[in-house]
């Protein structure tokens, strides 16, 4: 479901009819994701929500506000990624933050005895692919700039035009 947001996404913000800016796209995306979530929110965490609220009402209000604050962010931060990067380029890196902050986590924790050939494996193809995609895009030709357009001459260069309908009267004797 995010690679289809992250391409509709890209094609907004480099769209022929008016490009979008990231936080164009969280204004206009954000009514969307609260309208459809809404149900769901409701009939799993309504009744958590209200005795939340009704025991702790400062601090759920704030931990809402910081979640709401926090989602702005990461949604500014993944548009301005997709319109960098591209949505491949930002699927990629999703990939690549997720299988890092695993490894860094059981390496931190001292859990890497525990993991099998297959994680290991895991992590080194993630890295592998990212860097081979990095590589073809950097290597990839890249296409002739167009031509720059000819700047119009000088006003004194120019011609002029005598005679009717084009402005300049020649006058007799002068």
């Amino acid at each position: 479901m995010q690679s289809i947001q992250m391409s509709v996404t890209g094609r907004l913000m480099s769209g022929k009819s008016g490009k979008l800016n990231s936080f164009q796209m969280t204004f206009y995306t954000g009514p969307i994701a609260f309208a459809t979530l809404l149900p769901f929110a409701f009939i799993t965490e309504f009744n958590i929500f209200v005795e939340s609220v009704t025991n702790k009402p400062i601090a759920s209000l704030g931990f809402l506000l910081g979640s709401c604050c926090v989602a702005v962010v990461y949604n500014v931060v993944l548009f301005q990624s997709v319109g960098t990067l591209s949505s491949v380029g930002t699927a990629i890196l999703g990939n690549v933050k997720i299988v890092l902050l695993l490894f860094l986590s059981s390496l931190i924790l001292g859990e890497l005895t525990g993991w099998s050939a297959n994680q290991f494996l895991g992590c080194v193809l993630t890295f592998a692919s990212a860097g081979a995609y990095s590589y073809i895009k950097a290597t990839a030709p890249k296409p002739a700039p167009a031509p720059a357009p000819e700047p119009a001459p000088a006003p004194s260069q120019q011609p002029r035009l005598e005679g009717p309908g084009h402005g300049y009267i020649k006058q007799e004797g002068v």
